[in-house]
């Protein structure tokens, strides 16, 4: 972890901390949320501090359009910016 700057859910106190794997989307819904440190000593969970970029790894390797076409329900997400 690398805070430049304590926040709302990190702090200048966790640099240095490690970050561990977070499955954020777990079997089509949310599998865990961020917690800063107070939050997760609150809720009795982990500390899981706020990624910078998502990566989704071991997937298809169809193309977006083939992806698209075979849902039958689903949600396409781009964007995780501002998802309360």
């Amino acid at each position: 972890v690398t805070a430049l700057h304590s926040g709302d859910g990190v702090s200048v106190f966790d640099n240095g901390a490690p970050a561990r794997r977070v499955e954020w989307l777990r079997g089509g819904a949310v599998g865990e949320l961020a917690y800063s440190r107070p939050e997760a000593a609150e809720f009795g969970t982990e500390f899981a501090p706020p990624g910078d970029n998502l990566l989704l790894t071991g997937g298809s390797t169809a193309s977006l359009a083939d992806m698209v076409s075979r849902t039958r329900r689903g949600l396409l997400l781009t964007c995780l910016w501002y998802i309360r």
